[in-house]
């Protein structure tokens, strides 16, 4: 596993933890990879939004795992007025990630609700 400084908790979170080294990304290579597509990608940050987003972390997440990404947000160029020049959809295609919308996920994984 990567090195442990980052794990805290009861010695049974740390033991089931330690069981699971795939599952955790080291923050510090997640918080550059969103970085980077944010400088790449500047529009796909809303000026007006009082918190961070999230956006650009899901997208590095994606990227660093070989993922995909599901979203409901649409493309700026089916927007009429879009407020941003770049959605997740737009980085997703220039970066070669799949994206797919959350219906297009159930079709995929061929979900039936009976």
């Amino acid at each position: 596993m990567r090195e442990e400084i980052g794990i805290v908790g009861t010695p049974e979170l740390k033991a089931w933890a330690r069981s699971r080294p795939g599952l955790f990304i080291p923050t510090a290579e997640l918080l550059a990879a969103a970085a980077a597509i944010q400088g790449r990608f500047p529009g796909l940050v809303d000026p007006k939004a009082e918190f961070e987003e999230a956006d650009a972390y899901v997208i590095a997440l994606a990227q660093m795992r070989g993922g995909i990404v599901v979203t409901q947000e649409t493309s700026a160029a089916e927007k009429q007025k879009p407020k941003r020049s770049a959605y997740i959809p737009d980085v997703c295609r220039e970066m070669g990630i799949f994206c797919i919308s959350f219906l297009g996920f159930i079709r995929r994984e061929g979900w039936r609700f009976d």
